[in-house]
């Protein structure tokens, strides 16, 4: 357990260091003249459907590992005996959270994308 803290710690503490480093951008293209697309513009559109294509098979992907280990984990809660049906439960409470995680993380922008079209 101290070493999945010191990991986690150290994970945080690397990526707030990232966050903290500057990035410089030197332009070559004078401001004035930028015109930027309109927003319903082709390549919007195109960028669109990439991520509408990259979610889907993100939600695709989830489902099919959820359903696998969900299979899993009740073979083995089947299976085993009145102690260790106890750490299944705990174990089954972590799989819910990460499926509607999963689930709310691949949904919600969709949503989103297609209320604002």
């Amino acid at each position: 357990m101290k070493n999945i803290k010191k990991i986690a710690i150290i994970l945080i503490l690397l990526t707030v260091t990232i966050m903290c480093i500057n990035s410089f951008v030197l332009a070559v293209d004078n401001p004035d003249y930028y015109e930027p697309s309109k927003p319903g513009s082709e390549d919007n559109k195109k960028a669109g459907e990439i991520i509408g294509n990259i979610l889907a098979n993100v939600r695709t992907i989830g489902i099919l590992i959820s359903v696998i280990m969900l299979t899993i984990i009740g073979l083995k809660y089947i299976i085993c005996s009145a102690e260790e049906k106890s750490n299944y439960k705990e174990n089954m409470i972590l799989y819910i959270a990460g499926c509607f995680l999963l689930a709310s993380a691949t949904t919600i922008p969709s949503l989103v994308y297609s209320i604002l079209n």
